[in-house]
Order: C-alpha cells, then sequence, then structure tokens
C-alpha cells in the first residue's frame, strides 16, 4: 500500500506519549461503538489508529497533500513535548505557535466532523424510511452516498481558505487570549485523551444551571471559557481566563506560562469531560 494512504486519525507522534513508557506501546483504548466495555491493548501503529485515504482528496493536484502536510507539523510535537517538561516560565514563540497549530489541526482534521455529519444524514435516513414507498428510492439514494458527503463537508475545510483561516483564527483567538496552565497529573491517575483531544467548559453553565456540560470544539471565544487540551498523560494545557485585574503579558514573542501540580479528583474530572467529548475513542495509559 502507498505509504501515504494509511492514514492516522491520531498522529504516532501524539499516541506514544499515552502509552506507559512513551515506547507507543501498551496503549489501552475503549471504542465506545463496540459492544464491549472493556479496554484492548493497542500500539501506536495498530489499525484502530488509521483509516485508508480518510484525507485523500482528488480536487488537489497531489491528492495527498493534505496528510503529507499533516506530517511536518507532527514531527515538531517531540520538541514541543520536551520544551514544556523543563517547566519554564517562558515558552518561545516557535513552541506556543507550533503548540497553537497542532492543537488547531487536530480539531479540524478530527473524525468528529465528519462523523457528526453522516449522523444528521442518518436521521433523515431515518425519517425517510417511515414514510410512504414513494420516498424509497430517495432513501436509499441517501443512504448510498452520506459518506462520500461527509468526506468531502470535511476535506472542505483544508480545501477552503476562507473555512480553514476562519476555523484556525477562531482557535488560536481562544487560545492566545487566556492565561496558559499547564496541569500535571498526580502518580495515581493520568491524563486520558480520545480522537477528538481537547474540550470546553463554561464557568457561567455551572452558576446558572448547577454543572458543566463540555463542549467538544474550542472556538468559541467567551469571558469565562476554559479550554483543556491533554498533551501527554502527565500534561494538560489549561487555557483560562485572566483574573480580574491582572496583567496581560503583551509580549508576542513569549508566552509566560505557570505549572500547576492537580489531585486526583482534579483530573478525574478532566479525564470524565475528555470522555464525554470522545467521537469513538478513549485513549489512556493504563486500564481504570
Amino acid at each position: 500500500m502507498n505509504k501515504y494512504r494509511k492514514q492516522h486519525i491520531l498522529p504516532k507522534a501524539y499516541l506514544k506519549y499515552f502509552s506507559k513508557d512513551n515506547s507507543g506501546k501498551g496503549i489501552y483504548v475503549l471504542k465506545l461503538s463496540s459492544k464491549s466495555e472493556k479496554a484492548e491493548i493497542k500500539n501506536q501503529g495498530d489499525s484502530i489508529f488509521w483509516k485508508k485515504d480518510f484525507y485523500t482528496e482528488n480536487r488537489f493536484e497531489d491528492k495527498y497533500i493534505i496528510e503529507k502536510s499533516f506530517g511536518i507539523v507532527e514531527s515538531k510535537y517531540h520538541s514541543i513535548v520536551d520544551s514544556l517538561k523543563k517547566q519554564e516560565s517562558l515558552i518561545n514563540q516557535e513552541v506556543r505557535f507550533g503548540l497553537i497549530w497542532w492543537i488547531a489541526l487536530s480539531k479540524i482534521r478530527s473524525p468528529k466532523i465528519r462523523d457528526n455529519y453522516e449522523r444528521k444524514e442518518k436521521f433523515f435516513t431515518q425519517i425517510y424510511e417511515i414514510l410512504p414507498s414513494a420516498y424509497n428510492t430517495q432513501s436509499q439514494l441517501v443512504k448510498e452516498h452520506f459518506s462520500r458527503f461527509a468526506k468531502q463537508y470535511h476535506l472542505d475545510y483544508f480545501l477552503d481558505n476562507d473555512l480553514f483561516n476562519k476555523t484556525f483564527s477562531e482557535i488560536a483567538s481562544c487560545l492566545l487570549t487566556k492565561q496558559w496552565i499547564i496541569l500535571i497529573a498526580p502518580e495515581s491517575i493520568k491524563f486520558w485523551t480520545s480522537d477528538n483531544p481537547g474540550f470546553s467548559v463554561y464557568s457561567d453553565e455551572y452558576e446558572k444551571k448547577g454543572f458543566i456540560t463540555p463542549d467538544p470544539s474550542l472556538n468559541k471565544l467567551t469571558i469565562d471559557s476554559h479550554y483543556f487540551y491533554p498533551l501527554t498523560k502527565d500534561y494538560c494545557l489549561e487555557c483560562a481566563p485572566h483574573e480580574k485585574g491582572s496583567v496581560i503579558n503583551s509580549n508576542l514573542n513569549d508566552e509566560i506560562v505557570s505549572y500547576k501540580h492537580i489531585n486526583h479528583a482534579v483530573c478525574a474530572g478532566i479525564n470524565k469531560f475528555t470522555a464525554m467529548t470522545a467521537n469513538d475513542l478513549i485513549i489512556t495509559d493504563r486500564q481504570e
């Protein structure tokens, strides 16, 4: 098989950091669409993490250009993680914008965009099925084509420059206008990730409703919004609102970052929201 046809929905460069020893081996995966409630042990290259031609797009001159572009970004993730491990209060521009690119692309490439479109199409298909037989032909056409339409809809994010720039800018704005905190997991529990990593929570929602429902997107900027993105099993980025009266760093080259050790309960809460916003896969380094 052409090496570019085997396309990871989660990069191996990312998955390795959710294995026990960062080797990419022994990753626990719970597949939500499976009837089994038991996590399977997988390695970073296993087929559960990739799909044939998932990002292949014939509308480009080079139909593998999306996959090739991912490879350029993915090659830099190791150096980003190494920089964060130093726990320095300033991260440089290269790391800062490399991380923003990584997070934005991980949301744009997420299979959740495509699967949500397919779920909508399936809903309309079910509506057709309860209508008189005169609509059966149309129902069959929808069944035959919704996967193709869903893929086109998803890859339009890469083909349409305006759509890509708008989505990227929204995510970047959400990250850049908040204070960056690297949360550090305790030894008793580590961060999970998913095939749709990253979510938002809104503190005002808790004050109004008494509970919080995580938002699987990262592109809605509000005063009360908090953004979370699991970077490794040990580190999770939180982009939190600036405290009232605090001095906001105006250095466009570097970003002030704080590091915060969290307890078991807080880490478990973040993992719960990661699971709630997953598309189909929940990933961890251990059998929870």
